[in-house]
């Protein structure tokens, strides 16, 4: 079992209605500026405790999961440091901004249409998991199926990373 740190947030969390048509409006409104350009910064610094030692080829090894990856701002970097990079988005506009984003910075990543609520990649195990700003879209009822998902699919020793709004 996993234990997630940072979920002692949600007490502070309203619960939203479903946020899918409010993101997928916003990506097709707004396009990039619907979502920052640059990884978050807070991310940087998890991967540097626990992945960036690794080598080159353990990098390559080291399998890492965004849970609603947007427009691809932290998935681009991933990629960029040699991970195997795997993206779900739920909203189909920021996916397609996602794949513009990986061909401009010249990488590449696994990145598909998935409901986090659900059973996503059955059978594979991920070193890392990785939610910013995503999970805390989602009603309070949600959690409890978003995180059996990640955990089914978290391997032995995974690092999860929850990054929830400041403000509440």
């Amino acid at each position: 079992m996993i234990f997630w740190p940072h979920c002692a947030i949600l007490a502070c969390m309203k619960a939203p209605r479903s946020s899918f048509a409010l993101h997928e409006r916003q990506y097709k409104e707004r396009g990039f500026t619907a979502q920052r350009r640059y990884p978050n910064e807070s991310l940087l610094q998890f991967l540097a405790a626990h992945f960036f030692s690794r080598s080159p080829a353990g990098r390559m090894r080291t399998r890492i999961l965004e849970l609603g990856c947007g427009s691809g701002a932290n998935l681009w970097m991933l990629a960029r440091e040699g991970f195997d990079t795997y993206g779900v988005d739920a909203s189909p506009t920021a996916l397609r901004l996602c794949r513009k984003m990986l061909a401009a910075w010249k990488v590449s990543a696994h990145v598909s249409r998935a409901d986090m609520r659900t059973q996503m990649f059955p059978g594979s195990s991920f070193d890392a998991i990785v939610d910013v700003v995503s999970i805390q879209h989602t009603t309070l009822s949600e959690h409890a199926k978003i995180y059996a998902a990640v955990f089914a699919i978290s391997g032995a020793g995974a690092h999860p990373f929850v990054k929830h709004a400041q403000k509440c």
